[in-house]
């Protein structure tokens, strides 16, 4: 609302590279992201003409919450996710 009465603001979403492409045993993770840029993407669509800028960030690499791999396993899978495809 107040960015509504000002005309400007900026919203900011956090998610990470579980958002941009799928990842095995992640499912839950990997939706929940996915759905924080499509939410991100749609509010910059409706904030713009108002003022209001939306935006995602996705930190450095870090263990989501909702990930039930170990450190490691999920170092080993997005070593194999991130390599490039012969």
């Amino acid at each position: 609302m107040i960015m509504l009465k000002q005309g400007s603001g900026s919203i900011v979403n956090v998610s990470s590279v579980y958002g941009a492409r799928g990842f095995p045993d992640a499912s839950r993770c990997v939706a929940s992201k996915h759905a924080i840029i499509g939410l991100t993407k749609s509010a910059a669509l409706e904030g713009a003409p108002l003022g209001v800028r939306v935006n995602a960030v996705g930190p450095g690499q870090f263990r989501p919450a909702c990930s039930t791999a170990s450190p490691a396993e999920a170092r080993k899978t997005q070593q194999r996710s991130w390599a490039p495809s012969r």
